[in-house]
């Protein structure tokens, strides 16, 4: 919960400061190429833009859910393609199936209210039968292996991150690797 509170207070009050977290830490490319092909895709807690922006180049309707008002201020400044959406994990504000491809990138873990099976039960009602909900860098990657989400590891890209950084977050950062997949029966 502590965790979870600080995450919210960052993205609420120095939403610049995630912003160049986010940006220092780069998603493996190898990690992109694994994504599923999609026309309509749905990001759900896209914060800054990060993933958005990559996503908006291969499909053909990108929806982006954030919550994080301020979060969404930068996110409208990124993006032309996407349809920028306030909403949370636990409500999306998406017709159940619209989605080929639902995908989430370094946001949720097992536990509620910042994550668990309330959330993920939502993401996969937004996905249509044989699409995929797609997590990249999720908190506890077992435990959504355990829900039958299947993994793959991909080598994290090594950049310095910079000291003012390191020093507000801590020493422990570990850009988004991992990348769980899950294919809507």
């Amino acid at each position: 919960m502590v965790a979870g509170a600080f995450w919210l207070l960052v993205y609420g009050l120095e939403p610049e400061r995630w912003d160049a977290l986010s940006r220092s830490e780069s998603i493996p490319p190898g990690l992109l190429e694994a994504l599923p092909p999609a026309d309509r895709v749905l990001e759900v807690a896209a914060g800054s833009g990060r993933l958005t922006c990559v996503l908006e180049s291969r499909a053909e309707t990108l929806i982006a859910i954030e919550p994080s008002r301020p979060l969404e201020v930068v996110l409208r400044s990124r993006t032309a393609a996407a349809k920028v959406v306030a909403g949370v994990g636990q409500a999306l504000p998406i017709r159940s199936g619209w989605a080929d491809l639902t995908v989430s990138c370094a946001s949720f873990g097992p536990d509620a209210p910042f994550g668990g099976p309330g959330i993920l039960a939502e993401m996969e009602r937004c996905t249509r039968r044989g699409g995929t909900v797609a997590l990249v860098g999720p908190e506890s990657p077992a435990w959504f292996e355990g829900k039958g989400y299947r993994a793959q590891r991909f080598e994290p890209l090594r950049l310095e991150t910079p000291a003012e950084l390191a020093g507000f977050f801590g020493p422990r950062l570990t850009p988004p690797c991992d990348l769980l997949l899950k294919k809507i029966e």
